[in-house]
């Protein structure tokens, strides 16, 4: 009697295991490619696409491909990061749609897919064009919350010229900042390369800073009678001056002929470069300009000519990012760059008393 049981029972838990693999499979969601493409006709064009226009509640920012070069026209036609145009174009491309959502403006802000003339807007109005015709648009709202780590990345998004709200099934980063667009990192140079620094403010004696190895610490010339060095933390502090240096805007260097110069600079590195700049005031705001050079240095025994061949090529290769441009730094960096003497010696008696 044992066997015969025991066969009935594997029997069964068979069929039941087969019953509750048909039943997750028929509730399972469907795959991605079967879900109709949002945008069938931007895939097809979009090896044309030759612009990206954004646009919020309070800005817009149009993205073009400029004699090979994507650029940024509200930057001035500064660079914009190739990378990130194309997975913005792409991104869209690829959204699926999942399902119908509201088609009453009432609610649209829920979803953040309202007009981005109305009061308080978040969405985005998203456009692609092909030599001068638009292509493709699309408003981008808020992406899908679940709780669910089993959900896909979902996006709520509206045609402009529809009532309909809708889920798409994808993700879509988009802003109308330019200075999400464009590579902020201008220059990094370490502060134990630093062998020396000039920097001269407008109208003011000049400061010196060298220092005889990497391992030594900057020292301050030409100190003026009756005065001394601040404390070692802050004159190392201006070794630092081209260490993470991130712009947060920029601008064409010809638009910037009204500005009036604050101070100039030049720092010399124990490898060879030189970078030479000038830190202007135009209006209100404070721009800071680059040149780099290599300057010619001591050959060692550690040195061979793809050494200083190397340098010379890096120094073509800063130079060409950073010629003919402005960049507005963060504040503590465009502070270094316009310290003074006084900044950085104190009144001996102040000290003595």
């Amino acid at each position: 009697m044992k066997k015969p049981s025991f066969a009935i029972f594997a029997a069964i838990t068979l069929v039941l295991l087969i019953a509750a693999l048909y039943i997750s499979q028929q509730r399972a969601p469907q795959t991605s490619h079967a879900s109709p493409l949002l945008l069938p006709d931007l895939g097809d064009a979009i090896n044309t696409i030759d612009q990206l226009r954004i646009a919020s509640a309070e800005a817009q920012i149009d993205i073009k491909k400029q004699d090979g070069t994507w650029v940024i026209e509200q930057a001035d036609n500064y660079p914009a990061q190739f990378d990130k145009v194309k997975q913005t174009v792409v991104a869209v491309a690829d959204l699926r749609l999942l399902a119908e959502k509201t088609s009453n403006p009432a609610l649209y802000n829920r979803l953040g897919v309202e007009d981005i003339t109305d009061a308080g807007a978040r969405s985005h109005r998203l456009t692609f064009a092909a030599a001068g015709t638009p292509v493709a648009s699309l408003i981008i709202g808020d992406a899908r919350h679940s709780k669910s780590p089993a959900d896909r990345p979902g996006l709520y998004v509206r045609h402009p010229d529809s009532k309909q709200a809708l889920l798409v099934l994808g993700s879509v980063a988009v802003s109308a900042k330019p200075a999400d667009w464009f590579d902020k990192n201008v220059l990094d140079i370490n502060s134990r390369e630093v062998k020396s620094i000039r920097i001269a403010p407008a109208g003011k004696p000049p400061i010196e800073l060298t220092r005889s190895d990497a391992n030594a610490d900057l020292m301050l010339a030409n100190i003026p009678a009756g005065r001394g060095a601040q404390a070692d933390v802050m004159i190392s502090q201006m070794g630092t001056l081209l260490e993470g240096v991130f712009a947060e805007a920029v601008r064409r260097e010809s638009n910037l002929q009204q500005a009036s110069e604050v101070a100039s600079f030049t720092v010399n590195t124990f490898n060879g470069l030189a970078v030479h700049g000038q830190v202007v005031q135009q209006e209100e705001q404070f721009y800071t300009l680059f040149s780099v050079t290599a300057a010619p240095v001591a050959e060692t025994a550690e040195q061979t000519d793809t050494d200083e061949l190397s340098i010379i090529e890096q120094a073509e290769q800063l130079q060409q990012a950073v010629a003919g441009w402005g960049y507005v730094l963060p504040q503590h960096k465009t502070d270094l760059f316009t310290k003074t003497l006084d900044d950085l010696t104190h009144d001996k008696d102040e000290a003595e008393e």
